[in-house]
């Protein structure tokens, strides 16, 4: 299971709500085991013929640098779709 503490949301866009978690150092390990969460659930038992799947962009940093680590996040999210989709980048 994966668990958040003292979540914030940040969204810089409408379609891509950013989740920002202090001490967070572990997301690049946990955000491809969210990914796979997310498309193996089922889906159609709620909507019949419903897949749903994840890409995201990750980055970390220190907190006076979250425009920084924003825009790699952004970058990595834009790498993780051209790639093919339903994948998890990092920078």
């Amino acid at each position: 299971m994966i668990t958040m503490t003292e979540p914030v949301l940040v969204e810089p866009g409408l379609i891509q709500p950013v989740p920002v978690r202090p001490h967070a150092e572990d997301v690049v390990d946990s955000a491809p085991a969210a990914r796979w969460a997310v498309e193996e659930h089922a889906w159609s038992e709620h909507a019949p013929g419903l897949r749903l799947t994840i890409s995201a962009g990750v980055s970390a940093g220190r907190a006076g640098d979250f425009p920084a680590v924003l825009a790699r996040a952004d970058a990595a999210l834009y790498a993780a779709k051209g790639a093919g989709r339903n994948r998890v980048v990092s920078s």
